[in-house]
């Protein structure tokens, strides 16, 4: 580690939340340097300590990840999520992307798979300070992409983080690509609460009749997709404590809108990690909740 780089961890830390939350704002190493108090010689050299990147390849790979969860879950131009996510051209945007993930945005929109990469590879250093950023709220049509899944009833913060490896080893047994991991609220918190969580996949015919021949024998995981329609949604960065702050914040971003009005649930998690963990500090979360057209 370099010097100094632990007494700045938390600044650093929240400097990359908000990276991840908007990563379409001017995230240059001026700016970077300002938010963390240091020279931008010096921030360069901490910021690449702890997280293991320079602040500008950390920049472009976040906001390619967003891309390509844009590519997948969401119905909007290729042109236009280029430049949601931080990009200046259609072409610049194009040549990075196809450099990451070794396809064209419209080849990777086709297959439908996503899978979870963590931008900043696995983090050495965690302050232990919690903090969380939020994205602006924005309006987004999720696409009705397939899903494995599992139902538990009961309190939402007491749903069993194993069931989503449990997810992830079916699909993998099966040959299938994992996935992004998703958690549905289906119902108002209570005890009687139920709750889907499940695992994007995109299997190819051979891949989903063997499943559907595996689901048949045993009842207990199911296929479905993702309900499309119209969301307000936000991506949240940090402890899962504070995403329902995240949640009352779109409510209320909802209730300012003229056009449109809250129907509230099912509220849709989609994690942007490899497994959920309830303790983890720095989760990336994007938050949809159903709304309406008004009148």
């Amino acid at each position: 580690m370099a010097p100094g780089t632990a007494l700045a961890l938390p600044r650093l830390e929240r400097a990359l939340q908000a990276i991840q939350a908007r990563p379409e704002d001017n995230h240059d190493l001026t700016r970077l340097a300002e938010s963390i108090g240091s020279s931008t010689y010096h921030s360069h050299r901490l910021f690449k300590s702890a997280f293991g990147q320079t602040p500008r390849r950390l920049v472009e790979a976040i906001r390619l990840e967003r891309a390509a969860n844009e590519l997948v879950l969401h119905d909007r131009p290729i042109v236009e999520i280029a430049l949601a996510v931080g990009f200046n051209s259609h072409e610049t945007f194009s040549r990075a992307f196809k450099r990451r993930f070794a396809v064209t945005p419209r080849v990777f929109r086709a297959r439908g798979q996503l899978t979870a990469h963590e931008p900043f590879g696995d983090r050495k250093h965690v302050s232990g300070e919690i903090s969380f950023e939020l994205s602006r709220v924005r309006l987004q049509v999720l696409r009705p992409v397939a899903m494995l899944a599992i139902e538990e009833i009961g309190p939402y913060e007491e749903v069993p983080e194993r069931l989503y490896e449990e997810l992830v080893d079916l699909a993998s047994e099966h040959g299938i690509e994992p996935g992004r991991l998703v958690g549905m609220g289906l119902d108002p918190p209570g005890r009687d609460a139920r709750f889907h969580a499940g695992l994007t996949i995109a299997p190819s015919p051979g891949e989903r009749h063997r499943l559907d021949r595996a689901l048949d024998r045993q009842r207990r995981f199911f296929i479905s997709k993702l309900p499309t329609g119209l969301y307000a949604m936000a991506s949240h960065v940090g402890h899962f404590r504070s995403l329902y702050q995240a949640i009352v914040s779109i409510n209320s971003a909802v209730a300012a809108m003229d056009d449109v009005e809250l129907i509230g649930l099912p509220v849709i998690e989609i994690y942007h990690s490899r497994l959920v963990k309830r303790d983890e500090l720095f989760n990336q979360t994007d938050v949809y909740v159903p709304v309406k057209g008004a009148g």
